[in-house]
C-alpha cells in the first residue's frame, strides 16, 4: 500500500502558523502515511494521527518553540490485517464484498461467504486457515444455481438437487392484445343501473 498524504489547515485566529509534517512509520521502518498540519506557533502539543489497523509506539514529542517548519518521525504498530473478499460469479459481474480484520499473529478459518442462488467454486466446505502478515484479497468464483422458467407451461427437464428453480406469479406471458384488452375493461367508468 503507497503512503498516503494528507494536508490539513491551521485554526483561524491572530496567531501565525508554521508547517508541521509527520511521518508515520511501522516498525520495519516502512512509510505508513505522511501528514501534514499548519498549527500556530505557540502550540507545543502534538496530537498524533489515528491510522486504522496501527497503534502508536513512539512517545510524543514536545514541538520546538518558533516558526521554522517542523518534521517528526512517528513509529506505529500493525495491530491487525484486512481479508478483503470479493464474489463475483462466473463471467466476472460483482455479487458481494466483505471485509474482516485478523489480528497480527492470530489465524483465521475463512468460509464463503453464503451468496443466494449461487454455488462457490474451487473452495473447500471446511474453509481455509489464513494467517495473514499483510493485508490479503481472495476473490472468490460462484457458480449460478438457479434456473428461471420463461413461459408458462414449459417443462423443467431436470430438477438437479441443490438447484432452485425460480418461479414469479409476477410474469405475465400471456399475448400483448389480451392483457391490453383486460387492463382498459377494468379502467371502463361502471355506469350505476336504477333497481326496477
Amino acid at each position: 500500500m503507497p503512503p498516503t498524504r494528507c494536508v490539513r489547515k491551521a485554526r483561524v485566529g491572530t496567531s501565525a502558523a508554521r508547517s508541521l509534517t509527520i511521518q508515520c512509520v511501522d516498525t520495519k521502518g516502512n512509510a505508513i502515511s505522511t501528514v501534514v498540519r499548519y498549527v500556530p506557533v505557540d502550540e507545543r502539543t502534538l496530537v498524533a494521527p489515528q491510522l486504522p489497523g496501527y497503534r502508536l509506539q513512539s512517545a510524543l514529542p514536545t514541538l520546538d518553540a518558533g516558526d521554522t517548519p517542523l518534521t517528526l518521525t512517528l513509529t506505529y504498530k500493525k495491530t491487525h490485517n484486512r481479508v478483503f473478499l470479493t464474489a463475483i460469479d462466473e463471467h466476472g459481474a460483482l455479487l458481494a464484498t466483505d471485509t474482516l480484520a485478523v489480528v497480527v499473529g492470530e489465524s483465521l478459518v475463512l468460509h464463503a461467504p453464503a451468496v443466494p442462488f449461487y454455488t462457490v467454486r474451487d473452495f473447500p466446505v471446511e474453509g481455509i486457515t489464513l494467517t495473514p502478515e499483510t493485508d490479503v484479497q481472495r476473490t472468490l468464483v460462484y457458480t449460478g444455481s438457479a434456473h428461471a422458467v420463461w413461459r408458462r407451461g414449459e417443462p423443467l427437464a431436470e430438477l438437479i438437487d441443490g438447484n432452485y428453480v425460480l418461479l414469479s406469479r409476477h410474469l405475465d406471458f400471456r399475448p400483448r392484445a389480451c392483457r391490453l384488452s383486460q387492463r382498459l375493461a377494468r379502467q371502463r367508468p361502471r355506469v350505476a343501473r336504477p333497481n326496477r
